[in-house]
């Protein structure tokens, strides 16, 4: 038997899946239903934790065996006494890594969006009854923008999120990239790729690229990765994806490059102060071609139900004795 604390704010739609999908050997404690100093009492119960990982509650969990996030990263457990106490416990973590198809449409999506200037023309067309008359006139100098196809994508991160928009943006015809930590690990050709460069020295793919998407975990490696001059080393006129988090990039060289044309359009999915629950940004990018989402790419029903599979599947392999899948210690 498994004592599970499903901590995260468990809706009714979820608990039926739990229930059907998790293994009956397991007992589950809802966290929402208790105080963390009440959760804290009961730690010594706890082998494993989904979701949230309370300080207070790890301290005294003695027989913790693994933490399960429902996402993909896991920087948000790599900080303070919470990451201390799971490094120098060895306790694993292992990631569901449920969103790699939600993300990519997501992405696809945005970069047709961006490229065709959609939200400004409807929101012209709506709004104000603006037919984008000037817009037309411009074809030529793309005022309306232009096709996926035949353009060339960087796609900084080649997890399992970056090869899923890599495939898809093959299918739009796009000439695809990627730059990774290791790039020697990987062969090109075998995933379909065109060229795949450092982490460290992407200028010269950022200077091919008229579109970029940030697919990268957050890390000391990857935090401030692109900069004002990574920025105007891409071609004018090109296009930002972000949808892995808000640190990896300077916030004002980006405003600056929305507002002089030298990026044409981005689309965010990640802010600096996402707890502030407020408009989420230093600067007022939305006055220019952008798309503007509350960190939430990744959420589909689809994707919550192959997270909480994830998590019964982890589990049942504990209980047959089994490695974890996708799962890490902290440092490694």
């Amino acid at each position: 038997m498994l004592t599970v604390l499903a901590n995260w704010p468990v809706q009714p739609e979820e608990v039926e899946v739990i229930e059907t999908r998790w293994p009956a050997e397991c007992s589950v404690v809802y966290g929402k239903e208790y105080s963390t100093a009440e959760l804290a009492a009961r730690a010594a119960e706890f082998d494993v934790i989904v979701g949230q990982v309370p300080v207070e509650v790890l301290r005294r969990a003695e027989r913790l065996r693994f933490v399960h996030v429902l996402g993909h990263g896991v920087d948000r457990l790599d900080e303070g006494e919470v990451a201390e106490i799971l490094r120098r416990r060895k306790i694993p973590i292992a990631r569901a890594n449920p969103a790699a198809i939600t993300i990519s449409e997501f992405v696809l999506m945005s970069l047709v969006a961006l490229n065709r200037r959609l939200i400004q023309v409807h929101e012209a067309l709506a709004y104000r009854g603006d037919w984008s008359q000037a817009l037309l006139s411009n074809r030529l100098k793309g005022g309306l923008g232009g096709e996926l196809f035949g353009t060339t994508l960087c796609i900084a991160g080649l997890g399992s999120i970056g090869q899923a928009i890599a495939e898809r943006a093959r299918a739009f015809g796009m000439r695809v990239g990627a730059l990774t930590r290791q790039p020697e690990n990987y062969d090109a050709a075998s995933l379909g790729l065109d060229f795949i460069g450092s982490l460290a020295s992407p200028e010269p793919h950022l200077a091919k690229a008229q579109h970029l998407v940030l697919a990268l975990p957050l890390n000391e490696g990857t935090r401030s990765f692109l900069t004002a001059e990574r920025l105007l080393a891409m071609p004018r006129g090109s296009f930002l994806v972000n949808i892995g988090r808000a640190a990896m990039v300077d916030q004002k060289a980006m405003y600056e490059a929305l507002a002089s044309g030298h990026l044409a359009g981005a689309a965010i999915d990640v802010w600096p102060n996402e707890e502030l629950k407020s408009y989420p940004s230093s600067y007022p990018i939305h006055h220019f071609n952008v798309i503007m989402t509350p960190h939430s790419c990744a959420i589909t029903r689809e994707s919550r139900i192959r997270a909480l599979d994830a998590v019964g599947d982890n589990l049942r392999r504990t209980l047959r004795s089994e490695a974890l899948l996708s799962a890490a210690s902290l440092g490694d």
